[in-house]
């Protein structure tokens, strides 16, 4: 059911950006709640995801627990990536992603959201790393499942 992250970077990307890129993916598949300490060595020391307007992580620390609150409902997700973008005013450094990531619920179902991302990749002590990425979606559909598959298995979540 799941889809490489690692064979959907390409084209137009850099070679030399693709891994990067394709590591934040296969990443950002894992679930459990230590794999967000995996993120740490793509970014910055002062790199910045932000997913949500309410869900800003900021340098390594923060950075870290990025998997650590995810919903108990969740059982696995993957990424499929659609369309990838190399901007023309800084093409070695300023990047776009859309695509849709599914999450497999414990209750059976699967629910899905489309994805635009930015990326821009700095280079930090000779080593190409994630500045900053910026994650943009509509998740009413998403969160209403989730709280569907909470009520169904009498799930607690923070």
């Amino acid at each position: 059911m799941s889809e490489s992250a690692t064979s959907t970077i390409a084209g137009n990307f850099p070679t030399r950006v693709q891994h990067l890129l394709n590591k934040f993916f296969e990443i950002g598949m894992k679930i459990e709640p230590e794999s967000g300490k995996d993120f740490v060595g793509l970014f910055t020391k002062d790199g910045v995801l932000k997913t949500h307007e309410t869900v800003v992580l900021r340098g390594h620390d923060e950075l870290a627990t990025v998997h650590a609150k995810l919903h108990p409902a969740l059982e696995s997700r993957w990424h499929t990536v659609s369309g990838t973008f190399v901007s023309t005013s800084s093409p070695d450094t300023d990047f776009a992603v859309l695509g849709r990531f599914n999450d497999v619920l414990k209750d059976g179902n699967v629910v899905g959201m489309d994805f635009t991302a930015r990326f821009i990749v700095k280079e930090e002590d000779g080593v190409e790393k994630l500045g900053s990425v910026r994650v943009w979606t509509d998740p009413a559909e998403m969160l209403a499942a989730f709280k569907n598959a909470e009520q169904s298995l009498n799930l607690k979540h923070e």
